[in-house]
C-alpha cells in the first residue's frame, strides 16, 4: 500500500482517495491536516459534498464564527468558499465581494458557485424522501465526540440511515458509491458510529499491532496515522513543550499529540490463552474467568452456576453478590478479550470512566 503522508508529514487525501475506498475514517493527532486535507481536496477535485458535524449547535459554530469556520484556512490556497444560511440548513458555496462605492469598507458577499451543502446528523436523520443523488461525497467532522460531551444511543443507526439516505439507489442503477470520510481524533473509543460500523475491535486490533492504516475487504478504510514529521513540529510549540516536561501522562495531551484513546483503558484489553482459568460467572453474554489471582472477561462460553441475565434487576443482584469484580476491575486485574466486551462490562456495572 502507497504512503498516505505527504512528503511534509500531512495526510495525503489523494493518496488516501485514489484506494478506492468507499467509507474512510481517519482518526488522527489534533491539526495533521484530516479536515483540510479533505475539503482541500474535494474543491480541487470539484466534488458536491455535504459536510456535517453532530449536531446544530456544532454546525452553527462552524457556520457563523470564523475562530470555527474550516473553510478559512483554505483561503491560503486561493478558495474563496463559505457557509450560506439557508432556512434551518446551510449551503457551501465559492464567493466573491462585490462593494457598493469606495467607502463600503465591508461589501456583499456574492455566490459565484455551489459546492455543496452542510446539514447535522440530526438534521439529516429527519429529513424524509430526500435525493441526495447529486452529491458525491460526505464529510463528517468530528463524529467521536469528547468525553465531556454527552452521547445519544442512536447516534449509530443514525449515521446508517443518513448514509442510506444520501446514497439512495444509485449503486442499484450502476453508479459509484457515496463516498464517506468520518474524521476525528482519538476522544473515546465507545463511539456509536464506530460500533455501528463494527469497528471497535477492529481499531484495538490495530492499536495492538501498530497498524496505522489499513483496508478492509468491506472497502472501508481505517486509519490512525501518527504523523510522525508534523508531530514532530507540533512538539516544539509552547503548550506541547510544557506538558511533555511536565505532565506528559495528560490524557488531553496523549490523544492530541500521540493520537492514544487514553481515556479509555486499552491496556486492559489483552486477549489470552483460558489455560489456568476457571468459570467464574457470566453476566448479560460476558463470561468471566478466574485464576486466584486475577481475572479475564471473554465470550468463552462456561458452564458456571452464576450465571446473571442482562436485565436492570439482574445486574442488581449481579452487582450486590459480587462485589469483587468491581475490585478487580478498578485494580486492573480483570482484563478483556476486545474492547467491545469491556464496553458491555461497564455497561452491565455501571461503571463510569
Amino acid at each position: 500500500m502507497r504512503s498516505i503522508y505527504t512528503p511534509d508529514g500531512w495526510l495525503d487525501i489523494p493518496a488516501i482517495r485514489s484506494l478506492g475506498a468507499w467509507c474512510h475514517v481517519i482518526i488522527g493527532p489534533r491539526q495533521v491536516g484530516k479536515t483540510y486535507g479533505v475539503l482541500k481536496d474535494l474543491l480541487e477535485s470539484d466534488r458536491y459534498f455535504i459536510f456535517s458535524r453532530r449536531t446544530g449547535t456544532e454546525l452553527d459554530r462552524c457556520a457563523t464564527n470564523p475562530d470555527y469556520d474550516p473553510f478559512i484556512p483554505l483561503e491560503k490556497e486561493g478558495y474563496k468558499t463559505a457557509f450560506f444560511k439557508q432556512g434551518d440548513t446551510y449551503s457551501i458555496a465559492d464567493y466573491s465581494v462585490e462593494y457598493k462605492d469606495v467607502e463600503d469598507e465591508i461589501g456583499k458577499r456574492v455566490v459565484n458557485k455551489r459546492r455543496g451543502a452542510a446539514l447535522s446528523l440530526y438534521q439529516i436523520a429527519g429529513i424524509k424522501g430526500f435525493s441526495g443523488r447529486r452529491f458525491t461525497d460526505w464529510v463528517f467532522d468530528e463524529f467521536i465526540p469528547e468525553k465531556i460531551v454527552v452521547t445519544r444511543a442512536d447516534e449509530g443507526g443514525g449515521f446508517y440511515n443518513g448514509y442510506t439516505t444520501i446514497c439512495g439507489n444509485r449503486e442499484l442503477e450502476g453508479e459509484q458509491p457515496l463516498i464517506c470520510w468520518l474524521l476525528s481524533n482519538a476522544a473515546r473509543i465507545d463511539s456509536p458510529i464506530l460500533a455501528e460500523l463494527g469497528l471497535v475491535n477492529e481499531v484495538s486490533r490495530m492499536i495492538r499491532k501498530g497498524e496505522e492504516y489499513k483496508m478492509l475487504p468491506s472497502g472501508v478504510f481505517v486509519a490512525l496515522p501518527k504523523s510522525q514529521k508534523v508531530i514532530e513540529k507540533r512538539q516544539e510549540t509552547a503548550m506541547a513543550r510544557h506538558m511533555a516536561k511536565y505532565n506528559p501522562k495528560s490524557k488531553a495531551y496523549r490523544v492530541a499529540m500521540q493520537n492514544e484513546f487514553a481515556y479509555d483503558n486499552l491496556d486492559l484489553v489483552r486477549p489470552k490463552s483460558l489455560a489456568g482459568y476457571s468459570p467464574l460467572l457470566s453476566c448479560g453474554g460476558i463470561y468471566i474467568w478466574d485464576n486466584g489471582t486475577s481475572a479475564y472477561a471473554c465470550r468463552s462460553r462456561h458452564n458456571s452456576r452464576n450465571r446473571y441475565k442482562d436485565t436492570p434487576e439482574q445486574r442488581v443482584v449481579c452487582q450486590a453478590e459480587n462485589p469483587e469484580i468491581r475490585q478487580l476491575f478498578n485494580y486492573g486485574l480483570l482484563t478483556f478479550d476486545a474492547v467491545e466486551t469491556m464496553l458491555d462490562f461497564l455497561a452491565y456495572f455501571d461503571i463510569k470512566r
